[in-house]
């Protein structure tokens, strides 16, 4: 038997829960008050005595993003001097669950394991989030955490569900095409001609025909979302009811444009910094040189979980802002890009046919479809 964890309240969420409970061969843990947190749901998996251990497969769900980062708690975890736990995931909160062992999965859940045609099944948690595998080390981390015994897999795309109301849920992907500047782009042709000059690629290798980004690029490019509706086909016809078949969806596109902001202070000892730019820049780029997380000797470096190669790519990348508290002798320095995205769903090129899981609802005669197994390395990493 597999197992899913779904703590959250989004859409997303309720949508990727009931997706868990049309699943086969899978049991959706049921939110309860003092099931919050990964740690709470471990601990289910080796003492509830309704759970079959040893467990097949686990799956975790919740928002991420490629900067290394989930919207779910691991444990009561106290950082940087807090009175409270935190509540989401960070690098240097799965640095503090290695130390403790907070989520690490007990042998006896996963141990022996269970033998399909000969073979014994791997132990896998499926991490289900936005793009959390672009950001390797983070997910070489949370492995670590879990105590190294168990697999990792997680998507490299934007991890997507919808569900059809009495036929069944299914997840798909969708691409993260994006280009990011530290001012914002002019105008929609503009932004086209960036979008252009990326040469962004298919699954398959094949080029993104420069025509896309016009078409689905808004004229407004300074509005923060503009969702749309492409029409994808299906593969395999999904039966809507006794006499209906569909062969043919609506999934979600959207354009986003984010301002992304980062805040560093510095605490200056002497006479106060210069009131120029090139002065205050000097200043900062000294901090972030000395600080810890910005080493190019760190597991995870900051400036890798915004995208960059080097500190000075990182500086470079951002437009920067600095003001001078006298009284505290601090310097705060303010930093914002502009990240400009466009989700468009994964498909086969060739045919428009969605890459997709499909599980139906009970009583609906469609069987399981399965095109996006977590072992694809084109849609999944593993670690």
């Amino acid at each position: 038997m597999n197992y899913a964890f779904v703590p959250g309240r989004t859409s997303y969420e309720r949508y990727m829960s009931l997706f868990f409970r049309y699943k086969t061969n899978t049991e959706l843990m049921p939110r309860r008050r003092n099931l919050r947190q990964v740690d709470q749901f471990i601990d289910r998996l080796e003492t509830n005595s309704s759970v079959a251990r040893p467990v097949e497969e686990i799956f975790i769900c919740s928002h991420g993003n490629d900067s290394g980062y989930l919207q779910i708690q691991m444990a009561d975890i106290l950082m940087n001097g807090r009175s409270r736990s935190t509540t989401n995931t960070t690098f240097e909160i799965l640095e503090e669950a290695v130390r403790t062992g907070a989520v690490n999965i007990p042998s006896s859940v996963l141990l022996p394991r269970p033998v399909v045609g000969g073979s014994p099944l791997p132990a896998v948690v499926h991490i289900k989030g936005c793009k959390i595998g672009q950001t390797e080390p983070f997910v070489r981390k949370l492995k670590e955490a879990f105590g190294g015994q168990v697999a990792v897999t997680a998507p490299k795309h934007f991890h997507l569900v919808q569900v059809i109301r009495r036929v069944g849920a299914f997840t798909y992907l969708g691409y993260d095409f994006a280009v990011k500047r530290k001012t914002p782009f002019r105008n929609k042709a503009e932004l086209v001609t960036a979008f252009q000059n990326e040469h962004f690629q298919y699954f398959d290798s094949t080029p993104v025909p420069d025509d896309v980004w016009d078409q689905r690029i808004p004229r407004d490019i300074r509005r923060r979302k503009k969702r749309f509706r492409p029409t994808v086909n299906l593969g395999t016809p999904i039966q809507r009811n006794a006499r209906r078949q569909m062969s043919s969806i609506r999934v979600i596109g959207e354009f986003r444009h984010k301002p992304e902001r980062f805040r560093f202070n510095v605490t200056v000892s002497g006479s106060a910094p210069g009131t120029s730019t090139a002065a205050r820049m000097a200043v900062l780029r000294q901090a972030l040189q000395n600080h810890p997380v910005f080493q190019a000797t760190h597991e995870f470096p900051m400036y890798e979980r915004y995208e960059y190669a080097s500190l000075d790519d990182f500086i470079d990348g951002f437009t920067w802002r600095f003001a001078w508290r006298r009284r505290h002798n601090l310097l705060r320095c303010n930093a914002v890009r502009h990240r400009y995205t466009l989700i468009l769903p994964v498909v086969e090129p060739t045919t428009n046919n969605l890459c997709l899981n499909f599980f139906p609802r009970p009583g609906n005669p469609t069987p399981e479809i399965r095109l996006l197994p977590e072992s694809d390395p084109r849609f999944f990493l593993t670690v």
